[in-house]
């Protein structure tokens, strides 16, 4: 779905005028230029989509009958239609198949993380995904996703795949129109931090602290920034940021600025058009933490139908890279929060308890097709529990409102994740506790962990029961209400400030003010510091005005939307809300393996996955016996009366995959 963007900015491209003949297939939709077709065979309406779709509608493909779509209702669209396929019964061959295919052949360069060092040291830029021909692993595209997202659009085969630009919202505003980072007239971002985001005091959430480490499980499984190497305090060079500590900050007598690189932008956005910047992992909500987002890696992850692993103390762990202190899985952020590698351990070990139990209900399945049987199904839990618990939990009562009823796989939806929200409202660095305890089986505190003791220190989760005891210290903790960061997180952790190092990657990526989203997100736009309902506060309004210098215009989009009150019992204010309720409505219409979708499980198989709880996945992938635990396991349980006993809850029943 488009969105209209009351924008002034137009890209460099956009001022080409053609006066060719132009070749239609309707009245209302046209190439305007003959190298239209050829742009589009190497991946521009992808790349370049906002001028491509101008311009060339029907070599990309805009050219579809229309009927109405569900919207979002708190931002604008324009009048897109939905384009189902016809249900297809998941236990059938796809059509025109003899077998279930489940080997790729693949002859394009498939780009992994490792590539990435090597490009970057020949030139300022990285090549993006090359476009496959979805016809030749057809009847494997008809089951079963790629590890690299291509192809899940049979017809836009680059959409949501690895090593693709990220979308926009509205288009991206430098300082130069081309690629400058969106400076001019804004504060430091240090100044900002110090002055108005950081802050020790805590607000408790209704949600715990389990919603905040799920959502960097979650966020990592659906972005990376593309980035290589450090700039050190000093360089000026061109692919440096770097945000300056004045003398006046305490940290001045250690260091002299925060480090900060540019995230490295498409070649394609290098020739004379707007610089975008690549995601190096699928957009799609596939697990992709557990399986990488190519084939290359995902291979070499794999022992036939299970996932590699260590047997240490008596249980399954992910192989350890010991000098990196990280696990050998499928991102390799995991080592940033021990919580977050206690995740990738969690669906690790799903995956091996649900092949395990499908290599011995159908003993006819080969190893590649339990694998890949496997893979589908821990893709559609996760999404389950995202848009069952996850999303609700952030969103809160305005959940429904925001995100509209599932209607169908709809083609024309590009699911590929939004700058906007990559770069500024799903960064929610203010959630994160400076302590976490640990709870025994009876939920008593048995000890404490500080977040500092917790990067790179994955070989914690070895030891008896830290996992577990963690996990329920995460969910008897409240969040911390994201408005303000921890000043841990803003002077001590990894030496850095995550607040400042937010607001300079909206810069760096040509974010455009808080005020367009807001009127993109009907809401009136903001013309008086004195006049804005969604900040109730007037020392911070009077703030962030100094800060500014009055100028309304010019505040960063992740200052506006975090400074915003909670919408009721929501995380966030109305402008983030929007974002981030506009990403996941993609994510689930422009994906064509979600699991509601009728044509990728049978309707026994559905209802299969809806049971299951991100609390079952903790009791069946536990090292102990969890015994009670919160049968809504983002939410704060002060009372006990939502325990369950792990028993009870409702398991994931895999005989309707009997054949």
């Amino acid at each position: 779905m488009q969105i209209f963007a009351y924008s002034s900015v137009k890209r460099a491209d956009e001022a080409v005028r053609v006066a060719e003949p132009r070749e239609c297939a309707t009245a209302q939709c046209c190439d305007e230029h003959r190298f239209c077709r050829f742009w589009a065979s190497k991946g521009e309406c992808t790349v370049n989509p906002d001028w491509m779709q101008k311009n060339c509608q029907m070599s990309c493909q805009r050219c579809q009958s229309t009927t109405p779509a569900a919207q979002n209702p708190f931002i604008l669209h324009a009048n897109n239609g939905i384009r189902r396929q016809p249900p297809q019964p998941s236990r059938d061959l796809p059509q025109g198949c003899s077998a279930v295919s489940t080997r790729l052949v693949d002859n394009r360069r498939v780009l992994a993380p490792e590539d990435m060092q090597t490009i970057w040291r020949t030139r300022p830029c990285s090549d993006v995904q090359q476009a496959p021909d979805c016809q030749t692993n057809l009847c494997f595209h008809l089951k079963f996703r790629s590890f690299d997202g291509t192809c899940n659009n049979l017809q836009r085969t680059l959409e949501g795949s690895a090593y693709t630009t990220y979308s926009r919202l509205l288009t991206a505003q430098y300082d130069d129109g081309v690629q400058a980072p969106n400076m001019q007239g804004r504060p430091s971002a240090r100044s900002l931090v110090t002055f108005l985001l950081s802050n020790r005091a805590v607000i408790p959430l209704k949600a715990n602290s389990l919603v905040m480490s799920f959502g960097q499980f979650l966020s990592h499984d659906i972005t990376k920034n593309a980035l290589q190497g450090q700039c050190a305090c000093g360089d000026n060079s061109a692919q440096c940021l770097n945000i300056p500590i004045p003398g006046t900050d305490p940290r001045s007598r250690s260091v002299s600025c925060i480090n900060f690189k540019r995230a490295i932008p498409a070649c394609a956005s290098q020739l004379g058009s707007i610089r975008q910047q690549i995601n190096e992992n699928t957009a799609f909500i596939d697990a992709s933490t557990v399986y990488h987002s190519n084939a290359r890696n995902a291979e070499g992850a794999r022992i036939g139908a299970f996932m590699r692993t260590s047997v240490l103390g008596g249980m399954a762990f992910p192989p350890i890279f010991a000098q990196k202190q990280e696990l050998d899985v499928g991102d390799s952020r995991n080592g940033i929060f021990t919580g977050l590698a206690m995740f990738h351990t969690t669906f690790v070990r799903l995956h091996n308890n649900i092949a395990g139990q499908l290599q011995n209900i159908n003993t006819h399945w080969n190893q590649d097709r339990v694998f890949h049987e496997t893979r589908k199904i821990v893709g559609a839990v996760t999404q389950a529990i995202v848009y069952q618990e996850f999303v609700p939990a952030i969103l809160g009562p305005f959940f429904q409102r925001l995100v509209p009823q599932y209607r169908g796989y709809d083609s024309t939806v590009n699911p590929s994740i939004l700058n906007e929200f990559s770069s500024a409202a799903f960064r929610l660095h203010g959630m994160i506790q400076e302590f976490y305890p640990l709870k025994d089986s009876g939920f008593r505190t048995v000890g404490n962990v500080p977040m500092q003791d917790t990067f790179q220190q994955v070989r914690r989760i070895i030891g008896g029961n830290f996992m577990d005891d963690l996990y329920r210290g995460l969910m008897q903790t409240p969040a911390r209400s994201p408005q303000r960061i921890t000043t841990f997180m803003t002077e001590t952790f990894i030496s850095s400030d995550m607040g400042s190092v937010n607001i300079q990657r909206g810069r760096d990526h040509g974010i455009r003010p808080y005020n367009d989203y807001r009127q993109l997100c009907n809401l009136s736009p903001l013309r008086s510091f004195d006049d804005w309902p969604e900040v109730k506060d007037q020392a911070v309004r009077n703030r962030i005005r100094e800060l500014y210098n009055g100028n309304v215009g010019r505040i960063d989009l992740y200052v506006g939307g975090l400074v915003e009150d909670p919408v009721g019992n929501s995380v966030l204010g109305p402008t983030f809300s929007c974002i981030i309720a506009e990403q996941f409505t993609r994510l689930r219409d422009g994906d064509r393996f979600y699991f509601e979708n009728p044509s990728i499980f049978s309707d026994e198989q559905r209802e299969a996955i809806k049971q299951v709880t991100l609390a079952w996945v903790l009791c069946d992938t536990s090292a102990t016996t969890f015994g009670q635990i919160p049968a809504r396991a983002f939410s704060i349980d002060e009372s006990g009366s939502q325990m369950s006993s792990c028993a009870s809850l409702p398991k994931l029943n895999l005989q309707p995959w009997r054949e």
